[in-house]
């Protein structure tokens, strides 16, 4: 009989080397659009960086599966356009994005600090802060559509809006799992 500890591992690896995979396939399939090309790298950046960190730390198999299926989430948003065609994808991303991230910065600062968890939310709220400044920047300097809502490809929430649903999305998301770790100590 297999461990939970054995079933996570190989759940990591399947959502690994799954996303490889899938991201090879739409990479060939989507080379021309430059939004999928910065997307698949600061994907990979970011999940190097992250699974690195995690291991330095000694952090459990579980952080990794949550951040594989957050990248998951953002690549199948970018090349399936969900983000153009669902009104409400980039919320329920940035939801999930909040829950995960603040789950992480909390399961690390749980082990060395006593932190409070205003502490917490606030230095996700600074993570969620500068992802909308890189939206921005994407936005504005390099040309591609980063930020708005779309429906059907029209613009129906405007940049300036979108931002700060995204924040409170994102808020919303690490108050969530501050919530549960809460009535999980008791």
């Amino acid at each position: 009989m297999l461990s939970m500890n054995k079933i996570i591992t190989y759940l990591y690896y399947v959502l690994l080397y799954g996303y490889v995979i899938l991201s090879i396939f739409l990479l060939v399939n989507n080379i021309t659009q430059t939004n999928i090309i910065i997307t698949f790298v600061s994907s990979y950046l970011l999940l190097g960086i992250i699974i690195w960190a995690l291991k330095k730390e000694g952090m459990a198999k579980e952080h990794l599966i949550f951040m594989l299926l957050a990248c998951y989430l953002n690549i199948l948003g970018e090349s399936y356009l969900y983000y153009m065609d669902t009104t409400f994808y980039d919320k329920i991303v940035h939801l999930v994005v909040g829950i995960l991230i603040t789950s992480l910065i909390y399961t690390f600062y749980r082990r060395r600090y006593k932190v409070a968890k205003k502490l917490i939310l606030l230095a996700y709220i600074g993570i969620a802060t500068l992802w909308e400044f890189y939206e921005f920047f994407v936005v504005t300097y390099l040309n591609i559509p980063f930020v708005g809502v779309f429906s059907g490809g029209v613009l129906v929430m405007d940049y300036y809006t979108d931002t700060i649903f995204d924040l409170i999305y994102s808020g919303l998301g690490s108050v969530v799992y501050l919530i549960y770790a809460l009535l999980r100590k008791r």
